[in-house]
């Protein structure tokens, strides 16, 4: 099923960040190289819901996965993986995903924590000297 207009660089840089998102081990630049490696491998369509279905399978455990053959690629197989490894919970919000906290990824919009301490605890200022 080869990509009858190959993977553009926008596209790579969507889906890897994506991706990230879903399974935070798989770095960024790595999965770069592969889409790279790879630009006229399939539909950019059919790429991505072949990489989510990895992605969400805990059992696959690195991206390059999505360009063999497999079970992820036939459109009628079921999404085995129904959740993908959560990781470790926020030190300050503990339902949420330490990676991706949403609760402190607001708090930053708002300029109530830094960047650096999405999923870390934080104690303002303001806190500490009362």
């Amino acid at each position: 099923m080869p990509a009858e207009i190959p993977l553009t660089q926008l596209q790579a840089t969507h889906l890897a960040n994506i991706l990230h998102q879903l399974r935070p081990e798989w770095g960024i630049n790595s999965m770069m190289t592969l889409f790279g490696n790879n630009r006229d491998f399939a539909p950019f369509p059919a790429l991505v819901e072949a990489s989510v279905k990895v992605a969400r399978n805990p059992a696959k455990k690195y991206p390059n996965v999505i360009f063999m053959t497999g079970s992820h690629w036939d459109t009628t197989a079921p999404d085995i993986g129904a959740q993908a490894p959560a990781g470790p919970p926020c030190e300050d919000h503990d339902t949420e995903p330490a990676h991706n906290c949403r609760s402190c990824i607001a708090d930053t919009k708002v300029g109530q924590r830094p960047i650096t301490h999405i999923g870390k605890h934080y104690t303002p200022e303001s806190e500490t000297a009362a």
